[in-house]
This record gives structure tokens, sequence and C-alpha cells, in this order.
């Protein structure tokens, strides 16, 4: 896994919810601002989550792979694994 190059967590909603910002130091940091839609704040604000989430996903199904062997992975895992290491390259830029 890699170190991750994005603002550091926290990632808070502004009280009208369309600025997405860190305010683990003194000066807050906007991370997204101007957003149309509260929805998209709510999904940018918990991106980094996600992508830990996934990662440690990830993680967990590399490790069923290796302890099982891929010879014949189940239909299911398979596309969760690509889909897993794709979004992950997405979202670090790798892509």
């Amino acid at each position: 896994m890699t170190q991750t190059q994005h603002t550091p967590i926290p990632w808070k909603l502004s009280v009208h919810e369309n600025i997405v910002y860190n305010d683990a130091k003194p000066d807050d940091i906007v991370i997204c601002g101007s957003i149309r839609s509260k929805y998209d704040a709510h999904l940018i604000a918990a991106a980094p989550d996600m992508l830990a989430a996934l990662e440690e996903c990830l993680l967990l199904l590399e490790r069923e792979f290796d302890e099982h062997g891929t010879e014949n992975p189940r239909n299911y895992e398979r596309v969760c694994l690509d889909l897993a290491q794709s979004a992950i390259k997405k979202a670090r830029g790798e892509v």
C-alpha cells in the first residue's frame, strides 16, 4: 500500500454543505469549495474514508488469493479484486 498524498483527514462539511475542508490545523484547508449539490459534498467528504476502506478490502482479498491460490477463483472474487484495484488507481491518479 502506498502512502496517501491527499490532504489528511478528517474532511468535514461546512454548515451549508457546500464546502469540504480539513480543520486539523489552525488555518482550515479548503478541499473543495462552491459545491452545488449537498450530495456531491457528502460524497467528496467521504472519499478518504472510502479509499481507506477499499484499500483494506483489497488487502483482505489479496490475502485470500495468496492463501487459497488464484487458479480457480470464484468469478465474483476476481471481479471484486479488479474493481477495487481500478478504483484505487483512479483515486491515486495512476490512470
